[in-house]
């Protein structure tokens, strides 16, 4: 991108407002809260995924129209789940283990 195209990407964007960042956040609180009442101990099975992804969705749409281009957005998610993959992959293996353990009748054997 040369000097002029970032300069005007910018003067096009606009900061962001209290109520801009708490936008999201209060339609996934809402949101939470509604698959919880409606599918009580099952809502974390798939519902609240699906809330997730759509105030994700909502963020998007309040970054496009602060001016955050969408490349931007993009980069700033795989640089963020980039840092986080040496957490998930040792929560991974963790899982793995105990599961093992769990099969195999360790963790039982341990407990009596």
């Amino acid at each position: 991108m040369d000097n002029a195209s970032a300069k005007n990407n910018q003067t096009n964007r606009r900061s962001t407002t209290l109520l801009d960042a708490l936008v999201p956040i209060i339609f996934l609180a809402g949101l939470l809260a509604l698959m919880v009442y409606i599918y009580g101990d099952a809502a974390s099975s798939g519902p609240n995924q699906i809330a997730l992804m759509l105030c994700s969705v909502i963020a998007a749409v309040v970054g496009l129209k602060n001016g955050v281009p969408w490349l931007k957005m993009v980069n700033g998610i795989i640089k963020a789940v980039r840092q986080a993959m040496d957490a998930m992959f040792v929560l991974l293996a963790v899982g793995a283990l105990i599961g093992t353990w769990a099969m195999s009748g360790t963790i039982a054997s341990i407990v009596v």
